[in-house]
């Protein structure tokens, strides 16, 4: 299928040992928000973000990954909307909910918005009530096989109820805000939500 989400790039690592490494980033980021630290991520020239620290209680960093680093699957079924006109029904995703991030990071109660980070310096804008769903994942797996490059492997952010644009390819960091930041497409016209059953293509 088709895509216009992000350029194209090489991978070689599996896709067990990234997501593992991406799962025990977000360990590390969790124990430093906790400890007071303010993480800064490059962004686009023209925007200015902000991090939102850890609002967990305690100095407590979220719950321990379980023994043996297994990462909580699971499997879902949506449908994939492009904003250029087409869409794919019934996909198998298979791979880590996104909640359980938010069970690690636990970001404090005034961040609205995360800027996902993806290769090449792509970012996109999302709403974190639209990522604290159950049909959200980083998935690993499309219709029972792994990811190919071409469509994100090792690690996709899939968004089913937003336009295909916002299911960021070759994830690589989420960046906790509590203000909108317009993500590379965002910047370059298209809508800043996306929402596929509203026609929301590009900016008004």
């Amino acid at each position: 299928m088709a895509e216009r989400e992000t350029p194209e790039t090489e991978v070689t690592l599996s896709t067990g040992k990234l997501l593992g490494i991406f799962l025990g980033l977000v360990v590390i980021c969790a124990i430093f928000f906790s400890l007071g630290y303010v993480f800064g991520h490059g962004s686009s020239p023209s925007t200015t973000t902000e991090v939102i620290p850890n609002a967990s209680t305690g100095g407590n960093p979220g719950p321990k990954p379980s023994a043996g680093n297994k990462r909580p699957d699971t499997s879902t079924l949506s449908d994939f909307h492009c904003v250029t006109r087409w869409s794919r029904f019934d996909n198998h995703w298979q791979g880590v909910p996104f909640r359980e991030v938010l069970q690690l990071v636990k970001p404090k109660s005034n961040a609205s918005h995360v800027l996902v980070h993806a290769e090449q310096g792509f970012t996109a804008n999302v709403p974190l009530t639209d990522l604290d769903r159950d049909e959200v994942l980083l998935a690993t797996h499309h219709d029972g096989d792994p990811l190919t490059p071409d469509h994100g492997y090792p690690v996709r952010l899939i968004v089913p109820h937003l336009y295909a644009w916002k299911s960021v390819k070759w994830l690589r960091g989420l960046e906790f805000l509590d203000h909108d930041v317009a993500g590379f497409w965002e910047q370059n016209g298209y809508h800043m939500y996306g929402d596929p059953f509203k026609e929301q293509r590009f900016s008004e």
